[in-house]
């Protein structure tokens, strides 16, 4: 991986019609390559008095660790060097120290200038702008920089992640409260049904159950109580982020597998705020992060896999399977490769399903061929049935990403340290994650 360089000094700066534009011209960077051997890192000299641009990767990787070794050739007279650094990830604040010795933030003066009076490892960033800068000179450098070093870690979050503190009595999930009704205004603490943009908070001890057909998109969803979705109707529930912290979701049981039709729709663009729920994981934004429990078990299908019963030629818009499947239309299909190319499979959404012949009617005509037969080839192959397979992808539960610039949603199952930053109590929390019978859509 290369670190790239690029001059920032002010005047270079003014001088730009679009800073966003020089900033990813990759040709005005110089490149320098990791060094495997003796620095394990990169080794480069600088020329002072100037500013530098620096980064990873053409995608502009964030650092999550990294140490500065300084040369002993430094001199008190020399001029300074400040990098400067745009990160995407979260940053809550920065961890800076010189030889040992922690320094604050602001300690650069802002705006940073480069004829500033300040110490190596003097640094500013700030999170609307999100800019990190970096001083760097020879000042206090007698007997110093043979064994001086700048040690730089981002930190997402300096306690928790997560902006709503719970206490003590919150620490386990206590579900057992009265019976509440999302559409309800008395089940919520305002008076109000949370609306278009708005951050919703299931509260410890509250047991709610989602009645509504369609929600607005919310901001940002936290779940530290019990969430149910009502088997009596559709849902489609919308919001940017879910996080399932110390509570749960449930669509469903093992028991009584939920029969309608739900969605949940992860809404956001690649530019949107990131947030941050570990400090190990990178921030994202547009995800459903579980550190609890989610449970969604929808309808069983008649068959999640299939066989072609006929030949389907490149072109065509139907295809023969078995009869007696519960194929509808809009259910979405895939057909597997058939031939030496491992990538000549094909999607379609269903338009018609013949019941009695077995005939399926796309939506859209197949880039491929995929060989099928009325018999099973496990006689003739040792037990190998190499008909083409047809995968029914569709599920009444659905998780989807929004679709957007090509942007995806993540879900995510983890585990944490969740810090009460008022009392400073640690409580470890896992994540699990059950799911029968569920679609996940431009989403991984």
């Amino acid at each position: 991986m290369s670190m790239y360089i690029l001059p920032w000094d002010d005047d270079i700066l003014a001088a730009q019609p679009n800073i966003t534009e020089y900033r990813l011209n990759f040709s005005a960077h110089t490149d320098m390559f990791w060094k495997k051997k003796n620095t394990n890192g990169w080794a480069l000299p600088w020329v002072t008095g100037h500013k530098y641009k620096i980064s990873w990767g053409t995608t502009g990787i964030d650092f999550e660790k990294m140490t500065l070794t300084l040369s002993e050739r430094w001199e008190e007279t020399d001029k300074n060097i400040i990098l400067v650094h745009n990160f995407t990830d979260v940053r809550e604040d920065y961890i800076v120290k010189a030889g040992g010795q922690k320094r604050l933030n602001a300690s650069l003066p802002a705006p940073v200038s480069i004829t500033d009076n300040f110490l190596p490892g003097d640094w500013y960033f700030n999170n609307d702008t999100e800019y990190f800068y970096l001083g760097i000179n020879g000042k206090n450098s007698s007997d110093l920089y043979s064994s001086f070093s700048l040690q730089l870690e981002g930190v997402r979050c300096v306690d928790s992640c997560f902006e709503i503190v719970l206490d003590a009595i919150n620490d386990t999930n206590v579900t057992s409260g009265t019976a509440m009704l999302w559409s309800d205004p008395a089940s919520w603490p305002s008076g109000a049904v949370p609306v278009e943009g708005e951050d919703v908070h299931i509260e410890p001890g509250w047991n709610m159950t989602m009645d509504l057909l369609e929600t607005p998109v919310f901001g940002y969803v936290e779940i530290n109580g019990l969430l149910t979705f009502s088997n009596d109707s559709a849902h489609n529930f919308r919001a940017k982020i879910i996080t399932i912290r110390a509570g749960e979701l449930h669509v469903g049981s093992a028991e009584y597998p939920y029969l309608n039709q739900t969605n949940i729709t992860l809404h956001g663009a690649k530019e949107d705020e990131a947030k941050a729920f570990d400090n190990d994981i990178a921030a994202v934004n547009k995800f459903l992060a579980n550190i609890n429990k989610l449970e969604l078990h929808g309808k069983p299908r008649t068959k999640a896999v299939t066989r072609l019963h006929a030949p389907a030629k490149k072109g065509a818009t139907e295809i023969t399977v078995e009869t007696g499947l519960d194929l509808v239309a809009g259910d979405r299909i895939a057909l597997a490769a058939t031939s030496f190319d491992a990538l000549a499979s094909d999607q379609a959404f269903v338009v018609t399903y013949d019941n009695t012949t077995g005939v399926v009617t796309l939506d859209s005509a197949l880039n491929h061929y995929h060989w099928g037969d009325a018999n099973s080839t496990s006689e003739k192959y040792n037990g190998w049935d190499i008909r083409g397979e047809v995968l029914i992808l569709s599920r009444n539960i659905k998780i989807i990403g929004e679709d957007i610039e090509s942007w995806g949603a993540q879900v995510i199952t983890g585990d944490t340290l969740d810090v009460n930053i008022n009392t400073g109590a640690v409580n470890i929390r896992s994540g699990s994650t059950i799911m029968h019978n569920v679609e996940v859509y431009n989403a991984s």
